[in-house]
């Protein structure tokens, strides 16, 4: 007597690890970029309880999805402007130019008082390399120190000539990275949910 061995089992078995290798990445690339856009939505969130900043403004391509996955590239990156922010962003009521009857006041923080700048006016700056017109300018907040004063954070001034310095706030970017990781596990079980749905619509098909 002999026996045989029934292959038709393996033979589909087979078949469904060479369609299900075909099918992993494409379904990969699709849930990491899914998942790369609810990032981008949970950091702004995110930023936005913390800075002052308003959802437009994120939104104007200050925080992107800079990079999408591939197949044969799977990864995708959201990053946020590391250009550090004018402080006059953050100026309560509409900036007056020339001088100023009282100093001008921002709140930076999302929650909290403003507080005012002693010293600070605001001024028109050019916007790239256009002619400096009220419809076309920048706004930015400046400070002019006294005589023997000194700046206590430099790192948010910049020199624009004698003893005026031009004001900033925290960059974008500077704060995604310090809430980024808030979003990680809401995002990683997007990705794995997303990442078994694409799946199962390419093996299906």
């Amino acid at each position: 007597m002999s026996y045989y061995i029934d292959t038709d089992g393996i033979k589909q078995f087979d078949t469904l690890l060479q369609n299900l290798g075909a099918a992993v990445e494409p379904a990969a690339a699709d849930a990491l970029n899914d998942g790369a856009v609810l990032a981008r939505k949970l950091g702004s969130q995110e930023i936005r309880r913390r800075i002052n900043f308003k959802a437009p403004y994120l939104d104007g391509g200050r925080l992107v999805v800079r990079r999408r996955a591939k197949p044969n590239d799977l990864e995708a990156v959201v990053t946020g402007r590391d250009r550090p922010t004018s402080l006059a962003r953050f100026a309560q009521g509409t900036p007056t130019f020339g001088r100023q009857r009282n100093a001008p006041r921002v709140r930076v923080r999302a929650t909290g008082a403003s507080r005012s700048i002693r010293g600070g006016f605001y001024l028109r700056l050019r916007r790239g390399s256009s002619i400096i017109r009220d419809e076309n300018a920048n706004v930015g907040l400046a400070v002019r120190l006294k005589e023997g004063e000194r700046i206590k954070n430099k790192n948010e001034m910049v020199p624009i000539g004698g003893d005026v310095y031009l004001l900033y706030g925290p960059s974008v970017g500077q704060v995604y990275r310090s809430v980024a990781e808030k979003t990680t596990d809401e995002v990683s079980a997007q990705v794995a949910q997303r990442f078994a749905h694409y799946l199962g619509r390419r093996l299906d098909g």
